[in-house]
């Protein structure tokens, strides 16, 4: 890697060897985030024709596993970088993320918003909102819009019909991915959901990611689109980081089939039966003038019931009965799987806050760590180290993969699938890892 320091200020030059050519960087000497650019991500090839370069977070637990408390945290930075850079109106909003990369982490911004709403005395009158992420599995269920991610492997997106969409006149949208590129896709959603009902009211779009590498001029394509001038609506960009890149191919890429991990398009409802919690149809909260019933206090309250409704003690209580053998300091390993991450990182935090008690009795450290599968094909190089292929549980005959995990560094695993237990005979390869248990959520409800 090259690396050529330029004269102003943080900015900086990088040169990155990749399989099928040099991806170059830049930095914009604006960016004020207590991480900087190598804590945030690293560099991956993906199996694309379209786009042959992947930015692989390091702090989504994606294709690098990561710790619960930095997930978090930058989750926190981009909510108080938000509430700095925009007004603090009081509004109806929605919340989108996208799938599959960041629908945790859209999540989480939304309840670190409420969080921060709360503490801060920002959310005080009545307002709604909607935390909903897009989906590429059909469900039967009525769709609000569907849309393009041209250069993705699975390019359609669907968002679902939420019942609170009908009122819910939203004035400010807060668009969240894990990283930009040209803004192609968010100007695709922006321009289907403004054709219709929940798009009538909306005065301000912020556009949220960890890093964003959109250009100037990409980013002129939304400050000039006529549909945004015509409705007055203010649009803006948030991240905790911003540069540019750019991409030389210096090769022959091979010929992929992208088509592959498009799916089936069959109704996956017997199969996905999450009947507790779905982002995927929207979570709503509605605050009130009252602070009792603030809006914060009634997500905390649906917390507790996710730890219960989700057996969250009892699988605590297994994990400490499977790695009490020896008093050594434990790794172990919480997965996703696809666009279920949200209810398995929650679990991931639950448990190292609940193992303080273990680690002070028999003296020693636990390390959790986070990951999720994903249908994301990447090569081997660059950040990408470990590879493990498998079929998808969600009966579409695609590949699905885990990356940088070996199970050896491991003291235990624990997968947390949506689909129910007839479709673990898919995890194929994970079956056999000695030190691996598969949790089926749809089963504990």
């Amino acid at each position: 890697m090259d690396n050529d320091l330029l004269q102003n200020d943080r900015s900086y030059e990088q040169t990155i060897n990749m399989l099928h050519g040099r991806l170059t960087i830049i930095e914009n000497p604006s960016n004020q985030s207590k991480y900087n650019f190598d804590d945030l991500t690293g560099f991956a090839n993906r199996e694309n024709n379209n786009r042959s370069f992947l930015f692989a977070s390091k702090v989504l637990g994606k294709y690098i596993p990561a710790s619960p408390k930095i997930i978090r945290d930058v989750a926190h930075e981009l909510v108080q970088k938000t509430y700095k850079a925009t007004s603090t109106k009081s509004c109806n909003t929605l919340f989108v993320g996208f799938a599959e990369t960041a629908t945790n982490l859209s999540h989480l911004f939304f309840e670190e918003y409420l969080k921060h709403g709360y503490y801060n005395s920002v959310i005080q009158d009545e307002q709604e909102f909607l935390f909903i992420h897009t989906t590429r599995y059909e469900l039967q269920h009525k769709k609000l819009i569907e849309f393009r991610e041209e250069h993705s492997h699975a390019p359609q997106h669907i968002l679902y019909w939420h019942e609170s969409m009908q009122n819910l006149n939203p004035e400010t949208l807060m668009l969240i991915d894990d990283e930009f590129t040209t803004g192609k896709t968010c100007l695709n959603f922006i321009e289907s959901l403004l054709n219709t009902i929940v798009g009538n009211k909306i005065k301000t779009i912020n556009l949220i990611c960890l890093t964003n590498w959109m250009s100037e001029e990409n980013k002129e394509k939304f400050y000039q689109n006529q549909k945004l001038l015509d409705l007055g609506i203010k649009v803006n960009f948030i991240s905790l980081f911003n540069g540019e890149c750019s991409f030389d191919t210096n090769t022959m890429i091979p010929k992929f089939d992208i088509h592959k991990f498009s799916g089936n398009h069959k109704a996956k409802d017997d199969i996905i039966q999450m009947q507790y919690i779905n982002p995927r149809l929207g979570v709503y909260y509605k605050n009130t003038n009252s602070i009792k019933k603030h809006v914060y206090l009634d997500y905390q309250n649906d917390l507790g019931d996710i730890f219960q409704k989700y057996n969250f003690y009892q699988l605590k209580d297994e994990i400490v009965q499977k790695i009490s053998n020896h008093n050594k300091n434990k790794k172990i390993l919480i997965l996703g799987s696809n666009e279920f991450m949200h209810i398995p990182f929650l679990f991931a935090e639950f448990l190292k806050s609940h193992l303080v008690n273990y680690e002070l009795q028999k003296d020693c450290k636990v390390d959790i760590v986070y990951q999720a599968t994903g249908r994301s094909p990447l090569l081997l190089g660059n950040d990408i180290k470990e590879k493990v292929c498998f079929k998808d549980n969600y009966d579409d005959n695609m590949n699905n993969y885990l990356y940088n995990c070996k199970p050896e560094d491991y003291d235990y695993i624990m997968l947390f699938s949506e689909t129910n237990s007839s479709q673990n005979k898919h995890f194929e390869v994970l079956n056999h890892w000695h030190n691996l248990k598969i949790v089926n959520l749809n089963n504990h409800v």
